[in-house]
């Protein structure tokens, strides 16, 4: 099993590499600045496992609920890579922990709860709210 996580919905950008029972990861903790440093960090966490796009089995993602943007960036990677590279998608949705995340991925991998790329979208839990001033 070889599966890329992607959590982009925080304020620190979350890529993760799970390999059976070893986890490799990688984080970026400096907001708004997912969408410049996704492709980096991807690339970091496949080295270090010395693994290459075409071994992966699947490509995980958090969807949200989490910041608009970060979601799209998320959500826009794991569609591209696994689009290209045919591999399944496995939709997450935040959890309180890390360990947590990674058993969630572990567990809907094998259950085999995939979802086509396609279908991936994000989620937010921003609320947009207008406010008139007064001049």
């Amino acid at each position: 099993m070889k599966i890329l996580v992607i959590d982009s919905v925080a304020n620190e950008l979350f890529i993760a590499l799970i390999r059976n029972d070893a986890v490799t990861i990688k984080i970026f903790a400096s907001p708004r600045q997912h969408d410049r440093n996704i492709n980096c960090l991807v690339r970091e966490v496949l080295s270090t496992g010395k693994t290459v796009f075409l071994e992966l089995d699947a490509i995980a993602v958090v969807t949200g609920p989490g910041s608009w943007t970060g979601s799209r960036v998320g959500v826009s990677a794991a569609k591209a890579y696994s689009m290209a590279l045919g591999k399944p998608a496995i939709n997450i949705t935040a959890q309180e922990t890390r360990d947590k995340l990674i058993d969630s991925v572990r567990d809907a991998f094998n259950n085999k709860k995939f979802v086509a790329a396609r279908e991936l979208a994000p989620q937010y839990n921003s609320e947009f709210k207008v406010t008139l001033s007064k001049k």
